[in-house]
């Protein structure tokens, strides 16, 4: 068997290639200014996932000059990009006749036009050609605010018609972001929260030194804000004591539970059951897949509890993810300042680089993710620690494997791994799945550790046959090798929860039966 370094995959890592994109280069840039992205991106490569590359592009659709010199249509059919994941970080609100400066928020061809909608759709989608990749969008803005004069409704783009009734507020980033397919609907563009009057807008501050609750001083403080998590349960539906999504797993045991927090957040929204009617924008093969709100937080004018990300899994119809944020300000340098890179474990600061981390990583094609388990797998097989493990019992293959894995990947990543190995067969017939850490949970799909174990034992089997073949032996392919083993997982599984589905079953008939006929140890 072929030994390699704990550091070193022995098969090519593929890369996550991440498009920044804005509209104003002297607003939101990728440089260390109040509203760059650089502590940002910082913090994302010192977390950056173990099996996987990561580039990062900071694109702006304008030039200094207020030209539109880069749209999204040729970016993104642009072979030689190949983005996997568009981050939006927009300011402008509609077109304009002029671009003047970056203080009245839009210029000529602000808003996405129909070709550029049409392509987005297309990359946003998993399909034969190659930029239709299924691509994931990170959509932000910020608050709205009072309509700037000269705005001009756009009336240009059918697959996105206006609102018949002319808004007193637009919010920030909606030039670019309201048209994105599906992760436009899951901001509020018009309308408030808005900045005009304190009592209609959201403040996440935390209270701290004396200043009021509507300094902006207080997002330059280290208090960040708390979040608090959405459960969910096996299937990835709402559940009250359910999972936390696996954009907050943060260390072994831990949760990601710090954000930074903003004098006046824009409006995470979801569609209403209504819209999902329209298939054509929220696909349904078997089952139609939701955005789920995952994460809130809390007004501090008036401790009600708010949206600050919502996310949505297309992995069972064939398209992107999205996930959606209330403001930019959780990824500028201002609200960052008190959170620098690198920072200690377990200090909010760490918490929020690891956030940025597994949103790239969550974001990331279904195809990625999977030719990063692909590279996992065959990495955790050939570890020094696995020798001994040969041919030994999945259980403890799988808790040696965690242990290996656990020493170079975050939570999120060997999560998202698992996941990206569910068999088509399988990942059609559920929004999202979630793996319990030990059989000592009751679930209707394996542990983590029984499907490491199954499928690392599945790789040993190979490489045991290869070394007894008398002939030449053509090796299976990773592929082939992981759905071997997940079905063995199953298999397994299965045997370990017959037991107790046929004592349920037991209990539930002798519940039934009278009492002058129950066993006398079933008698109350």
């Amino acid at each position: 068997m072929v030994q390699q370094s704990s550091t070193d995959p022995k098969c090519a890592k593929p890369t996550i290639r991440i498009l920044l994109y804005t509209d104003d280069p002297n607003g939101i840039t990728n440089g260390d200014e109040q509203f760059g992205l650089g502590t940002m991106i910082r913090h994302l490569f010192a977390h950056k996932p173990f099996f996987a590359d990561v580039c990062i592009e900071w694109i702006s659709r304008f030039s200094s000059e207020g030209i539109p010199e880069q749209k999204l249509d040729a970016l993104l059919k642009d072979e030689n990009k190949k983005y996997d994941e568009v981050w939006f970080f927009g300011t402008f609100q509609a077109t304009r006749k002029k671009f003047i400066s970056k203080a009245v928020r839009g210029g000529p061809e602000s808003e996405l036009n129909k070709t550029e909608v049409e392509v987005l759709g297309e990359w946003m989608a998993v399909g034969p050609d190659q930029h239709m990749r299924g691509g994931g969008v990170l959509m932000t803005g910020d608050h709205n605010q009072t309509l700037v004069k000269g705005t001009l409704p756009s009336g240009e783009n059918p697959l996105c018609p206006e609102s018949s009734e002319t808004p007193k507020f637009l919010g920030l980033g909606r030039a670019i972001g309201r048209c994105v397919p599906r992760a436009g609907r899951l901001r509020r563009w018009e309308g408030e929260p808005a900045t005009n009057d304190p009592r209609h807008s959201f403040n996440t501050q935390v209270p701290s030194g004396g200043f009021d609750i509507e300094s902006q001083i207080l997002q330059l403080d280290a208090n960040p804000q708390r979040l608090f998590l959405s459960g969910f349960d096996f299937k990835g539906e709402t559940a009250t004591n359910g999972f936390p999504h696996p954009l907050f797993f943060y260390r072994t045991g831990r949760l990601i539970r710090s954000f930074p927090d903003h004098v006046h957040e824009g409006a995470v929204v979801l569609p209403t059951d209504n819209e999902l009617k329209d298939e054509k924008e929220w696909p349904k093969i078997i089952i139609q897949p939701k955005p789920r709100v995952v994460a809130r937080g809390i007004d501090s004018r008036n401790c009600s509890s708010i949206n600050l990300l919502a996310a949505y899994n297309g992995d069972c119809v064939a398209v992107g993810r999205i996930v959606a944020d209330s403001t930019w300000h959780h990824y500028v340098g201002v609200n960052l300042e008190e959170f620098p890179s690198p920072s200690l474990p377990n200090t909010p600061a760490d918490q929020i680089g690891q956030f940025y981390a597994n949103l790239a990583i969550w974001l990331a094609p279904r195809r990625k993710r999977f030719d990063m388990s692909c590279v996992m797998f065959e990495w955790v097989a050939n570890h020094v620690v696995m020798i001994e493990e040969i041919g030994g019992d999945p259980i403890n293959i799988g808790r040696a494997a965690y242990a290996a894995l656990a020493q170079v990947a975050s939570p999120c990543e060997i999560s998202e791994l698992l996941d990206a190995a569910v068999p088509d067969y399988i990942r059609k017939l559920y929004e999202s799945i979630y793996f319990p850490d030990s059989n000592l949970v009751l679930s209707p799909f394996p542990s983590k550790i029984l499907l490491l174990g199954c499928i690392v034992n599945s790789f040993h089997q190979s490489q045991i046959e290869k070394a007894n073949a008398e002939e030449k032996y053509e090796k299976p392919s990773s592929e082939e090798l992981i759905a071997t083993g997940f079905k063995d997982a199953l298999m397994l599984h299965a045997k370990h929860i017959e037991p107790i589905a046929f004592e349920a079953n037991r209990n539930a008939y002798l519940e039934d039966v009278p009492n002058s006929n129950k066993p006398k140890n079933q008698e109350r």
